[in-house]
């Protein structure tokens, strides 16, 4: 994720531009994110030592 933050601050609009393209359009299906842990809002500071403790694989998210 921080190399695609430094592409923002960095480059143009015509290179995001070529990135989306490259990436795929959001729902198109090109793209897939595993979803492995899901918390509740209530369990976000369990979710939290979860992620500081690497005992997650994957995406993890906050469900509310």
């Amino acid at each position: 994720m921080p190399h695609a933050m430094q592409i923002r601050q960095t480059c143009g609009r015509e290179v995001l531009n070529w990135t989306a393209v490259d990436v795929g359009e959001p729902g198109s299906g090109q793209v897939r994110i595993n979803v492995n842990q899901r918390f509740a809002l209530k369990d976000a500071a369990e979710a939290h030592k979860a992620l500081e403790a690497r005992a997650t694989s994957g995406s993890a998210i906050l469900t509310i």
